[in-house]
Order: C-alpha cells, then structure tokens, then sequence
C-alpha cells in the first residue's frame, strides 16, 4: 500500500494547509486551487493498481451490491436544484413537500417490457422499483427504505400502469475493511464541513467481519453513498418471485455488477 499511504499523505497535507489558511480571500482561493490540483494529481496516482482482497472476507458471500446507473428514466425537464440534495442514503425529506417527480422513460425503453427495477441518473445511487418488488423490500427489511412515490410515463406521454417509486437505502453502517480494500478513510477539508470519503474511490468491497447484521437485509456503508448491499436472502427471495434481471453482484467484484446475463432492450421508434 506505499504508493496509496504516499498519496493520501501527500493529500491530506494539501488539505491541512487549506484548512489552516484564511477562510476566504486570495490565500484562500490560492490555498484551495492547490488542493483541487493535489486531489487530482493523488487520486490518479493512487488508483494506480487494483488492490487486492486476499482472502475475501467470509461476511462478503452473505450479501450482494448493486452499483449500476443506467439512463433508463429522466426528468422531462432540467431537474430542480432541490434533488441534488437528497437520495444517496439522505432519504427525501427534503424533497417530500414537492409536486410528485415527473419522470419519463429513456430512450431505448419499451414501456411493454418494463423491468421491476430502473435507475435514474439524477439522484445517485438511488433505486426505481415497481410496486411488487418493493414490497418484497418491505417485507425483508422496511425500516432501511425511505420511499417516495413518482410519475412514471413513456416517451409519448402515455401514463405506466404498473406504479413506481423513488426507493433509497437510508441505513448506514461502518461496514467496509478498509486495510482488505487498502483504502483510507480522508476527512474533506473543514469548507466542506466534517464530512470524510474514502481514498482513493474503491474498486473491490470488503465487508467487516463484526459487521452487525442480524435483521439487517439492506444498508450502505457508512462513508460510501455510491452503492448498496442486499442480503442473500432477500435477493434470494426476489429470484424466487421471478425478479431474475436485477443486477447484483458479490461484493469483491462490484464492477461486475453491470454485467446481466439479458438481452439487451431493442429502441423504440422515434417519438415511443
């Protein structure tokens, strides 16, 4: 891990400095131009290899992921500022008091062959699920879900029988082995507030042995929005209700996760 540990100390120096600086003013502007060149320079620098996980944690085969976005739902117009702000883990509070979302299927998308699960990519790492697989969702584990209903319609404008939701995963455990992912947990610099993230971005999971799951089916960890973990029991139980086209993959290899073992959906013509 030499080249990482170089990196984010190299890092967190760029960001020390920043933070010991004025907090606005030239030196300020000139402190936070640095950092933004040291970010740049040590994330490149650091994900210079893939780490390896070796032996994957037993914890691992008890769950899968689910990281994918696909561009399969958009909003029909420029989104509002407000949505920025929320899904990812924060739930929709925020946004709860406004109209319900109007979505429209992408291009691509037949609206007679819809999948129980699309993705939108406005709110980040957050889910669209049609009304029977979330209640299987609601069955396993209802108090990992904030669920917001949404207006789902084709390309021509025609309404979607079949009704979905806006589903994000608001439970937040310190999940990840961050010496097994050989990642560091960096704390952002104080502009940003107290917030951390995790250096360099990780390209495999490993989850904690003492990791608490009992009763626990859906989480994210605690300082990684970007993707989510379901238990084997409920992808289990999503397969045996013919949910067979979710794209989950076993931890360690979460980029594998867009790969789906499915035809890809013909285009609609122009103007479905």
């Amino acid at each position: 891990m030499g080249i990482r540990r170089d990196a984010y100390e190299a890092l967190c120096q760029a960001r020390d400095a920043l933070d010991a600086g004025p907090p606005d003013g030239p030196e300020h502007t000139l402190l936070h131009r640095e950092y933004l060149k040291a970010r740049l320079a040590q994330y490149r620098r650091a994900e210079s290899r893939r780490p390896v996980v070796d032996p994957v944690p037993a914890m691992n085969r008890r769950f899968f992921t689910t990281s994918t976005i696909w561009d399969t739902a958009e909003f029909p117009t420029a989104p509002p500022v407000a949505w920025y702000g929320s899904g990812g883990g924060r739930g929709w509070d925020e946004v709860r008091t406004l109209p319900k979302p109007q979505l429209r299927l992408g291009v691509g998308t037949s609206i007679r062959r819809l999948p129980p699960l699309l993705n939108t990519v406005v709110v980040k790492g957050t889910h669209i699920l049609s009304r029977p697989l979330l209640e299987i969702w609601q069955r396993f584990d209802p108090e990992a879900l904030d669920i917001l209903p949404i207006a789902l319609e084709g390309r021509r404008k025609q309404p979607v029988e079949q009704a979905y939701f806006f589903v994000d995963i608001v439970r937040q455990l310190p999940a990840f082995d961050l010496d097994a992912m050989e990642v560091f947990l960096f704390r952002e610099p104080r502009s940003y507030g107290e917030s951390f993230e995790l250096f360099p971005a990780p390209q495999v999971y490993a989850l904690r042995e003492d990791l608490p799951v009992a009763g626990v089916h859906l989480f994210r960890d605690l300082n990684w929005n970007g993707a989510y973990f379901i238990s084997a029991e409920l992808r289990q139980a999503c397969l045996d209700a013919g949910f067979t086209d979710i794209p989950l993959a076993h931890p360690e290899t979460p980029d594998t996760a867009i790969k789906v073992d499915k035809p890809a959906p013909k285009r609609e013509r122009r103007g479905s």
